[in-house]
């Protein structure tokens, strides 16, 4: 079907994060491929940007994102339900709401002509990216029923992005303090009977050769969440053995609500809760997908999979964000272990515990702390950038504030079972996280004997006739690199800016009379990582959309032409050369100049 707000997944590429966002760019990818994906539609960035305008939301909640303070928690969280509800009472436009029913009917139609639940899931543009997953920042709602909810629900994706931990993630991961354009995909609920998470790559050892499963019974939300320890099952690619497994008590799942939309707890029957929540020949189709998506991609993946009537499906996948490196114990270390779980996030921390077993009590962990609580949530993210370590008595390495803990660097242990009742309030400990040991504690003879900065010092040393050009696309990511010893940017790209930053297409500024505001934005982008890494030269390459790329940014449609394969298309030179698009050409040169002026 056309649409100028939807796009189904057959329609959709790893490439189109721009209109579908991170998951919706890789469910489409999937799709495409083949691979077991449930059908779905994604309900476009431009839908979000028509939504916001015919609100008039923009200025007002740019003038209210303005007063964010990301060091006042209870201050942030308050400013931000007050941007969330602007947006979830706002009024949805008919022509919008017209082509999501359709989209709704056609959805059903594939699925056989009843009437479907569907899941309902945000799609950032910079959701899933390989510097950062923006794991858990915004939000998923399952067993959604009936076209009013459906409604309410993409609107409450919309907001979520601007949550207080959304934001602070923002913030704090160097993407800056303004919202980000966001997509929703809407996509059969699956009712699954067992779900979990994969990885590619053993997440804390860093093996290419393992690939790491966790399942339980239910949906797989409570995975991701933290909220059950699943089950775990780490595979040699090579041999395609089991080669290590841990069986968790499983007493609790979450199943699709039977009165209404969401979902409900449910209890596990009693013969099934100590049992392995996934069979053999599961574990081996689950190998072979994961391998299957390694290899597309290229790169060691995160995905989400789920089980319903012993067929699979994958509902995610996005590129691991930390490829985690073991550290060394030195001999003859005296340490008094206290508790083990499973390593999160590698590396070694010492503080005070601090139990937080309410969310209401994270105002209490301060600089140095180790937050001691029963699972660690997205929510916990302000909170967990302060502390020393992470220790919780549920959740698994997969988990989605796991995978942010190791982002942010903080050393994590989970599943621990009794953390909450063992470790006691303002005691001195050590987590482990590379092995999911805490101690009793300072242990200090634990860190590896050769640390990150020896190595950097030693590689310094090297001298090559050949010169080590790094590349680049988001800006602000330059000040975690500038340590790392290379000779300059080779490839600095310029459209992560433009679509993130700039969003809006030159040649609609210069019809505007904003020119300034193109020229001002990419050179700043641009300035931002010329000055972290002078002397050492920047390759700046002018920018390679493509036109549907183009057509996404506001004010696009005017000025691009649809074609049949905008890959071989009007792109890169063949726009400098050409008169319609001289004037933003210029606007390029003219960022550049200033760059180059400073």
């Amino acid at each position: 079907m056309h649409s100028r707000f939807i796009k189904f997944l057959e329609e959709i590429g790893k490439h189109d994060t721009s209109f579908a966002g991170g998951k919706g760019a890789n469910l489409g990818e999937m799709y495409r491929s083949h691979l077991p994906v449930p059908p779905a539609f994604v309900v476009t960035v431009k839908a979000y940007e028509t939504f916001l305008a015919s609100n008039a939301l923009y200025p007002k909640v740019e003038k209210m994102l303005s007063t964010f303070d990301y060091d006042d928690i209870t201050k942030l969280d308050r400013d931000a339900a007050e941007i969330r509800k602007l947006i979830e009472s706002s009024k949805m436009p008919a022509e919008l709401t017209q082509e999501i029913a359709l989209a709704y009917a056609e959805l059903r139609r594939r699925c056989g002509g009843r009437r479907i639940p569907v899941a309902v899931r945000s799609s950032a543009t910079m959701e899933d990216l390989r510097e950062a997953s923006f794991a858990g920042q915004q939000i998923t709602l399952l067993n959604v029923k009936g076209m009013a909810e459906l409604l309410k629900s993409i609107k409450r994706c919309w907001g979520s992005v601007y949550t207080a931990r959304a934001a602070f993630y923002r913030a704090k991961k160097g993407f800056g303090f303004k919202g980000i354009p966001t997509a929703v995909v809407v996509q059969e609920q699956i009712m699954s009977d067992t779900a979990g998470v994969g990885f590619t790559v053993h997440p804390m050892t860093g093996d290419r050769g393992q690939i790491v499963i966790e399942s339980s019974y239910g949906q797989g939300e409570e995975i991701v969440s933290g909220g059950v320890t699943p089950d775990t099952f780490v595979i040699d690619k090579r041999t395609r053995k089991v080669v290590e497994q841990r069986i968790s008590h499983k007493p609790r799942m979450k199943v699709a609500s039977r009165k209404g939309s969401g979902l409900e707890d449910a209890a596990v029957p009693e013969k099934m809760r100590d049992r392995p929540s996934l069979d053999g020949s599961e574990i081996e189709e689950l190998r072979k997908l994961a391998m299957a998506l390694e290899e597309h991609y290229d790169y060691p993946q995160d995905f989400e999979w789920t089980i319903e009537k012993g067929k699979i499906f994958l509902v995610q996948t996005r590129a691991v964000t930390v490829l985690a490196k073991a550290a060394k114990r030195q001999a003859g270390a005296k340490v008094v272990p206290l508790l083990k779980g499973l390593g999160a996030s590698p590396g070694i921390g010492t503080g005070k515990v601090k139990l937080v077993l309410d969310i209401k009590d994270l105002g209490r962990v301060e600089k140095g702390d180790v937050l001691v609580t029963k699972m660690t949530t997205p929510d916990y993210v302000p909170a967990m950038l302060k502390t020393a370590g992470i220790v919780t008595d549920q959740g698994g390495m997969t988990s989605h504030a796991a995978i942010v803990s190791r982002e942010l660097g903080v050393p994590c242990i989970v599943g621990t079972s009794t953390a909450t009742q063992v470790l006691k309030e303002g005691s001195l400990i050590s987590v482990d996280g590379s092995r999911g040991i805490v101690y009793s504690g300072e242990v200090a003879s634990t860190v590896s004997s050769k640390d990150l900065t020896e190595e950097l010092r030693e590689a310094r040393k090297l001298k090559t006739k050949t010169k080590i050009y790094m590349n680049l696309g988001v800006p602000e990511k330059i000040k975690d690199y500038s340590n790392i010893p290379f000779d300059g940017i080779g490839l600095m790209r310029v459209e992560f800016i433009i679509a993130s930053h700039i969003r809006e297409h030159p040649l609609h500024l210069i019809e505007t009379n904003r020119s300034s505001v193109f020229v001002d934005l990419l050179a700043e982008g641009i300035a931002t990582v010329a000055k972290q890494i002078s002397p050492r030269p920047l390759v700046v390459r002018f920018s390679d959309f493509k036109s549907n790329e183009y057509r996404e940014l506001k004010g696009g449609e005017k000025y691009e032409d649809v074609e049949a394969n905008p890959m071989i298309g009007w792109r890169g030179v063949s726009r400098y050369v050409s008169p319609e698009f001289q004037g933003a050409f210029e606007l390029e040169v003219k960022a550049i100049k200033k760059v180059r002026d400073k």
